[in-house]
C-alpha cells in the first residue's frame, strides 16, 4: 500500500500535526507514505528535520488545476494506491488528481464542526462520487455532515491523536514558571488554541470563571496562549 498525503496550508496548526503524526508513524511502520505540501510551510520544514518524504507544491489555492497535474504525476512516479486529502482546499485538488488518476482510493479528512457551505463547490466536493471515504475527528462532525445530506456510507470516524510523551523531557524555564505562578502550589490552568471565533474563547472565560467561584482552589493562575 502506497498512500500520499495532500495538505495545503502554510501555517502549523492541530490539522497540520495531525498530518505530521500520521505520515511519520505510517513511515516508522514500513508503509510507503509521502506528503504533499506548500512550499516554505512548516510541515515542509518539519519533514526535511526528520528526513520524512515529501514534495513541496506552491499551490493558488483549491481551483489550482495546475498542481493537481503535478500531484497526478507524482502518483503515477510512486504508484500511489490512496490519496488522503487533509484540508478543505487539499479536498478540491485531490478530487482533480483522481479524475487524472481514476485508480486511486480518495480519502477527505473533516476536522471542523460546522456546517457545509451551501455554495455549488462546496455542494460537488462533498456529493461527488470521486472521494471514497470522509473521515471525522470525532461523532458530532459526522452528525454534522449527515445533516447536510453527506452519504452516511461515505463517513467514519476516526478521532485525533497526541503523543502524550512528547514534553517529558522538556525542562520548563523557571523564568517562565514565576511569571505565572506565585508559589510552588499555585494550579496553572490555560489553553493553547489559535485566535478563531470557533474555538469558543469566551466559553472558556466563563468557565474560568465558574472556577473561581466554585473550585476550592486557594492559588491558581489563568493562561490562554494564542496564534
Amino acid at each position: 500500500m502506497k498512500i500520499l498525503h495532500i495538505d495545503s496550508e502554510k501555517y502549523w496548526r492541530g490539522g497540520q500535526q495531525q498530518v505530521f503524526y500520521l505520515h511519520e508513524g505510517l513511515v516508522k511502520r514500513g508503509i510507503n507514505s509521502l506528503l504533499v505540501c506548500e512550499k516554505n510551510s512548516e510541515l515542509k520544514k518539519r519533514c526535511m528535520e526528520k528526513k520524512l518524504p515529501y514534495h513541496e507544491i506552491n499551490i493558488l489555492g483549491e481551483l489550482d488545476f495546475l498542481s493537481a497535474i503535478k500531484i497526478s504525476r507524482i502518483c503515477k512516479s510512486n504508484n500511489i494506491d490512496i490519496i488522503q486529502a487533509h484540508s478543505a482546499h487539499s479536498q478540491t485538488i485531490a478530487i482533480f488528481v483522481k479524475f487524472l488518476v481514476s485508480k486511486l482510493k480518495l480519502i477527505a479528512v473533516r476536522r471542523v464542526d460546522f456546517h457545509i457551505n451551501k455554495n455549488m463547490l462546496s455542494k460537488l466536493k462533498y456529493g461527488t462520487k470521486k472521494i471514497d471515504r470522509i473521515v471525522c475527528i470525532s461523532e458530532f462532525i459526522k452528525k454534522v455532515l449527515l445533516e447536510d445530506g453527506v452519504n452516511k456510507n461515505k463517513l467514519i470516524t476516526i478521532r485525533s491523536g497526541t503523543n502524550v510523551n512528547k514534553f517529558d523531557d522538556v525542562n520548563v524555564d523557571k523564568i517562565f514558571q514565576n511569571s505565572f505562578k506565585q508559589n510552588p502550589n499555585t494550579i496553572l490552568i490555560g489553553t493553547i488554541a489559535a485566535f478563531a471565533g470557533h474555538k469558543d474563547f469566551p466559553n472558556l472565560l466563563k468557565a474560568f470563571k465558574l472556577i473561581k467561584e466554585k473550585c476550592r482552589i486557594q492559588n491558581y493562575a489563568l493562561l490562554a496562549m494564542v496564534r
